[in-house]
């Protein structure tokens, strides 16, 4: 892990974000890159306002004093927020971009590499209510890199027990290897997890021998097996991680996108919007 992302608009489950980001940062020797997007109006185009206070020679500033005077006030709230005393040792940068949020937070991910979203969620009032508006479900749905959705700050030292969430399916190879690398760094405990439920039956006998192939395909023969049956998977994920008292839960999200995820929905975002300890999550479309 080299390079963390943090979304931020200075809310209290923000700045829960960017603690757990700056001690995984300091842990792993990332740089920890902060991210603020100014919303501007349909068809109104900035550029970008960098940590340097230059705004992109492609913008107008006289087009539009308001959105000036948001990102004059964004910077000085960044330049305060890195220098805080809680965050030294970290190698903390941060960015202002004007625009779409989604599309800046997709982009810069993209562009610079980055190993994981740090992201901060309110959670049980709905993804629409959290963070950066319905731009945090697109994240957790759509991000190229694994995001760690949180709801206040914890200490990463006390993650200990780490529930991963799995279909056992082949999709999960590139997810498995990214986990591994979190739990090896969190240097954690991992179960993994199949939910039974009505729809999905699988006799135990068949789910823990598939366990064993799994573990062994994708490195993770450490893990504890584990099957609990219940009504619907995003509550016997959650109802399990409560049961053992799991500091994480972690899972994939399969990217759905218009009338696929109307129908369908995700459990993913059911997790992440209802679980009361941090997700994280990892697109394997």
């Amino acid at each position: 892990m080299k390079k963390i992302l943090v979304p931020t608009d200075f809310s209290e489950q923000a700045d829960a974000a960017v603690e757990v980001a700056s001690q995984l940062g300091k842990k792993t020797n990332a740089n920890v890159t902060l991210l603020h997007v100014v919303e501007v109006p349909h068809g109104v185009s900035y550029g970008s306002f960098s940590a340097t206070g230059q705004v992109a020679a492609s913008s107008d500033p006289s087009d539009n004093v308001f959105v000036m005077e948001m990102l004059k006030r964004a910077k000085e709230k960044m330049e305060g927020l890195v220098n805080e005393d809680r965050f030294e040792g970290v190698d903390l940068h941060y960015h202002i971009g004007v625009g779409n949020p989604f599309g800046q937070i997709k982009d810069m991910t993209h562009e610079q590499e980055i190993d994981l979203v740090v992201i901060g969620t309110k959670g049980s009032t709905g993804l629409s209510e959290v963070l950066i508006g319905s731009n945090t479900e697109k994240v957790v749905r759509l991000s190229e890199a694994p995001v760690l959705s949180v709801k206040k700050a914890v200490d990463i030292s006390s993650i200990k027990k780490v529930v991963f969430a799995s279909s056992l399916h082949q999709e999960d190879a590139n997810l498995a290897k990214h986990l591994k690398a979190l739990v090896e760094v969190l240097g954690a405990e991992l179960h993994l997890l199949r939910v039974n439920t009505p729809n999905n039956f699988q006799s135990d006998k068949t789910t823990f021998k598939n366990m064993e192939v799994f573990k062994e395909q994708f490195g993770l023969t450490s893990a504890k097996d584990e099957s609990y049956s219940d009504a619907i998977e995003e509550d016997g994920i959650i109802h399990y991680a409560e049961m053992i008292d799991a500091d994480l839960i972690a899972m994939a999200t399969h990217g759905r996108t218009g009338f696929m995820h109307l129908l369908s929905g995700s459990i993913a975002e059911d997790v992440v919007n209802h679980a009361k300890r941090p997700v994280w999550t990892f697109n394997v479309k």
